[in-house]
């Protein structure tokens, strides 16, 4: 007799992929193989997790569920040295506790993708490749390109440290309960800065400063930033159009204002 699927709860966005067929496209997207340690973000009632390790790949399972966490631990095609599951919310997780993991797989849950990318990006360290599977929405937010309404801080943020590709989208049919809207399998790649800021800190700063009044001139978006007697300097010095507004400038031209900012508050400490 086949055990009945685990119930999804709502509370905390769980909608579990069921379409055989997507999972054999996110297998031959991943990759997997006996030389990877993949941490594998919500492993749910585990429709990824088997497949991962007769791939060859060693498991790292995190779910915060305690439901799931007992439904895994009972399945027998699940005992396996391969594998370890890890009862916890990732966000409360270090990379110390996730030693060894070489690439990351995971569902994540829209109304914590946000913190989860942040957490990424913190935990980068030994980590090649990132797959997940998100709403649509977010992956294009993702992606976005300057003069698009998608680009934005978060945009930024994660595009300084790695380079990103929507892979495919997935339909909502895909998955049960069968939320409203779709999703798609991003992958990203991470990688050291190019240009490299001087402060990330202070770019983080210069660019959520900037999109909190997107639709503002650049000059006046950073106002809360810069001096008055910075802001015709700052412009000039680096080529840039005071005119535009945030969703118009680059990555590396946010990177271009945060490093002359950083150059000139260390001269002026001197």
């Amino acid at each position: 007799m086949t055990k009945a699927r685990p119930s999804a709860k709502k509370h905390l966005g769980q909608n579990f992929l069921v379409n055989p067929r997507i999972i054999t496209r996110i297998l031959d997207a991943v990759e997997p193989s006996a030389k990877d340690t993949i941490l594998e973000i919500g492993a749910g009632p585990g429709a990824m997790t088997r497949p991962l390790i007769e791939r060859g790949a060693r498991i790292i399972a995190v779910e915060k569920d305690p439901g799931l966490i007992k439904a895994l631990h009972s399945r027998n095609d699940l005992q396996t040295d391969q594998l370890r599951i890890i009862e916890a919310d990732i966000l409360t997780l270090s990379a110390s506790d996730l030693a060894g993991a070489t690439k990351i797989f995971g569902n994540i849950p829209y109304n914590i993708s946000t913190p989860i990318i942040e957490w990424l990006i913190k935990n980068r360290a030994g980590v090649s490749d990132v797959f997940l599977m998100t709403q649509l929405e977010f992956g294009q937010r993702l992606t976005a390109e300057p003069f698009s309404k998608d680009y934005g801080a978060l945009t930024c943020l994660i595009q300084y440290f790695a380079d990103l590709k929507i892979l495919f989208k997935i339909p909502n049919t895909a998955f049960s309960p069968v939320p409203k809207v779709s999703s798609c399998f991003l992958k990203f790649t991470f990688r050291q800065p190019e240009p490299r800021a001087l402060d990330e800190e202070l770019l983080f700063t210069v660019t959520r400063a900037a999109f909190q009044n997107r639709r503002k001139k650049i000059a006046n978006s950073l106002g809360s930033v810069l001096k008055k007697e910075e802001t015709h300097a700052i412009f000039s010095d680096c080529r840039i159009d005071p005119q535009l507004r945030a969703d118009q400038i680059s990555i590396s031209d946010y990177v271009q204002l945060t490093n002359w900012l950083a150059k000139t508050r260390e001269k002026a400490k001197k």
